[in-house]
């Protein structure tokens, strides 16, 4: 064997070798913080290591000890369907039903915002919506078929191109999510995920099916498959899959060293993570 086979023989070996690794490495270690009953399956957790837990009709706010800090409910706007608070000084709740986004500040009050009478006045069918980077926020019209990112002044600026001509599938968003890197990520269970820009401009799709829920954690995706916790670099693709420290949890939202569970037996609870 010639010494420039040797080399590229190293070469491939060592590249698969790396990726083993990369989807084996069960090397995070989990440390309960705390545990309590409740039945909200809608959740969030902020930069700061706040929680956010709402069963529909209402959301409630939890300090870094577990302990409940503020509440929020408005029924007339029927039951909310998702909370993002990437923003914890603007907590985005949306209300699919009653086509209605409401913004809260950090104790949980009201904001005014233009926002308020964005779907009505613009969008047909939103289906879901996230927190966009410069106070925006990206929504999902089926209508249209795109997702447009708004900035806070009700102005439209950005928007994809319509999604099922990317997929030549009737691609529907059941969640999207940006980044800290500008990426924004859609995903369809069915489908996979589709990635796109700060422009909304596509990128690229991850054919990872039979995901219903996930969130993004230093760019990467954490998402539960398989009873595992699945860790997908947006750039590489490369998966990590990690034991979780429970079998029953089935949902997770991750920031710095914390992560934030559902459980099936309707508890939720927090873990430090290394």
């Amino acid at each position: 064997m010639t010494k420039m086979k040797k080399i590229i023989l190293f070469a491939v070996s060592l590249f698969f070798l790396q990726y083993t690794v990369a989807q084996n490495d069960t090397s995070m270690h989990f440390s309960l913080l705390w545990e309590m009953p409740a039945t909200g399956t809608i959740i969030s957790l902020d930069p700061l290591g706040y929680s956010y837990v709402s069963n529909g009709t209402t959301l409630t706010k939890y300090d870094r000890q577990g302990m409940t800090a503020y509440t929020y409910s408005d029924l007339q706007y029927g039951n909310f369907n998702s909370i993002d608070s990437r923003n914890p000084m603007k907590i985005l709740v949306f209300s699919k039903d009653f086509t209605r986004i409401t913004l809260l500040n950090m104790q949980l009050s009201g904001i005014n915002s233009a926002y308020n009478n964005l779907i009505n006045s613009n969008i047909v069918l939103p289906l879901c919506v996230c927190t966009a980077y410069d106070n925006g926020l990206w929504i999902y019209d089926e209508n249209t078929d795109k997702i447009m990112r708004y900035d806070n002044m009700n102005k439209l600026c950005n928007e994809t191109m319509i999604l099922n001509h990317i997929t030549n599938e009737k691609y529907i968003p059941q969640q999207i999510q940006e980044s800290d890197h500008g990426l924004l990520i859609a995903s369809d269970s069915t489908y996979g995920f589709l990635i796109f820009n700060h422009l909304g401009t596509f990128i690229k799709s991850i054919p990872q099916t039979g995901v219903t829920d996930f969130c993004i954690y230093n760019n990467k995706l954490v998402y539960i498959q398989d009873n595992m916790l699945q860790i997908t670099d947006i750039q590489t693709l490369w998966t990590q899959s990690v034991t979780l420290p429970c079998s029953d949890i089935v949902k997770v939202r991750i920031q710095t060293n914390r992560m934030l569970c559902v459980h099936k037996n309707d508890t939720i609870s927090m873990y430090a993570w290394e």
